[in-house]
């Protein structure tokens, strides 16, 4: 065992047993040698364009906003739930809570990744042990389940302004007909992530100089990922068209329709002012819907776009970047890794402000007031009267309230007449 580990002392500081620094030298600081294709030896690249490890503090700031984001958004995406399965069984608020489900479980990993980027030591070994099954594909599902079932909700919210007769069906059947297909296509696109990475051991055995033994365990790209065609065929154009550009086109296309087709309705409600209780009810649940998939969709544009852009980037250099690889050596600038660590902080935001943004568009927030002031405001005094009593109930009490009242009345209106006619007949009499 102890041969085949790792034990040259001349790469240790004896003194403190640590790592020592390579160097790489420079000819020229602020100068990159760049060969006939463009490409650069990545050591010396990294000291010019990196001195002071300024993209590892830049990484580290980017990781403290998406571990705030990422915290506040589990939260409100598990209170959103909570919310949306209480409201209106409707199918758009179950692929909403459907949503926020798989957004809080891509919420999850993207904290983990940052633990594992950024606090390397705290980030569990069990945990490691399993990443390539675990950690790494399940954080890229995660995240095609959310886009997938984004482009769900708005094709549901086209067929209900476009195609009336569509909502015959039951509710909870028609999610289902938009969920399972979403998962499927999920799993069926990253079933080959789960055979990426690999995870591999190593020790490092230091006795002969007093630093002793140790044993260490890290991630690294199996055969398959390095693989020149699967990388163009499958990591670059099949993952952009299918991530990207292909739900780009569906949502700027179907929502700029259901937006049409809102402005349109309410224009004719305007000058058909309906007093139809019922009809005025579904008109202001359809309204609530669309309004709240157009302000989703919307901010997920808003936050993918740089994805977008960073995606076709990359997929016209592909052929350089193997190109170079194939040398050992790189051709991607460094303004790409800030960018991308950018883009992972977007992804972590939009998944998280689910919850501010059903609050302040739709009858969200009143369903959820009343959800959770129910106890308090049956404990208000009692001795109150009826009308102030009224006014500080929770919605959900109103109804018994008001059918309570009516019946009052009638009752009373019974008395009175009883009481009218007895009096009549003692007249009479």
């Amino acid at each position: 065992m102890a041969g085949s580990c790792y034990s040259n002392c001349s790469s240790l500081n004896l003194t403190t047993c640590t790592p020592l620094q390579k160097v790489v030298e420079v000819g020229v600081i602020g100068e990159v040698h760049y060969d006939e294709d463009g490409c650069y030896n990545p050591k010396e690249y990294m000291a010019v364009v990196n001195q002071g490890d300024l993209f590892q503090q830049y990484s580290d700031f980017i990781g403290v906003f998406m571990l705030m984001f990422g915290t506040f958004g589990i939260v409100g995406n598990s209170l959103s739930i909570f919310v949306l399965l209480k409201k209106e069984k409707i199918c758009f608020n179950y692929l909403l809570a459907a949503l926020n489900f798989f957004d809080t479980f891509h919420l999850v990993f993207a904290i983990l990744d940052v633990v594992r980027n950024n606090h390397a030591e705290a980030y569990p070994e069990s945990l490691l042990a399993v990443f390539p099954y675990f950690h790494y594909p399940l954080y890229r599902l995660s995240l095609c389940c959310s886009i997938f079932i984004i482009v769900s909700v708005t094709v549901e919210r086209f067929l209900a302004v476009t195609r009336p007769h569509h909502r015959l069906l039951s509710n909870s059947s028609r999610a289902l007909l938009y969920l399972i297909p979403c998962i499927v296509v999920s799993v069926a696109l990253n079933f080959t992530k789960f055979f990426e990475t690999e995870t591999v051991s190593y020790c490092m055995d230091f006795t002969a100089c007093g630093c002793g033994y140790h044993s260490r365990m890290y991630v690294r790209p199996t055969k398959l990922r390095l693989s020149r065609n699967y990388i163009m065929f499958y990591t670059t154009w099949t993952w952009v068209s299918m991530t990207s550009i292909i739900p780009f086109l569906i949502l700027a296309i179907l929502n700029w329709v259901i937006w049409r087709r809102l402005r349109a309705a309410q224009e004719t409600t305007k000058m058909l002012k309906t007093h139809d209780t019922h009809q005025d009810k579904e008109h202001k649940t359809s309204l609530s819907s669309t309004t709240i998939l157009l302000c989703t969709v919307t901010m997920f544009l808003i936050c993918h776009s740089p994805r977008l852009f960073l995606s076709v980037y990359e997929a016209a250099m592909i052929n350089s970047i193997l190109h170079c690889q194939s040398k050992r050596l790189g051709i991607t600038p460094i303004w790409y890794l800030y960018a991308m660590a950018s883009v992972q902080l977007l992804q972590v935001v939009n998944t998280s402000l689910n919850f501010p943004i059903y609050w302040f568009v739709g009858n969200f927030r009143e369903t959820f007031i009343n959800l959770f002031s129910f106890k308090r405001c049956q404990s208000e005094d009692k001795t109150r009267q009826v009308s102030d009593w009224d006014t500080q109930m929770s919605c959900m009490s109103r109804q018994s309230s008001s059918l309570s009242i009516d019946r009052g009345k009638v009752e009373m209106d019974i008395f009175e007449k009883i009481l009218k006619s007895n009096n009549n007949s003692q007249s009479s009499n």
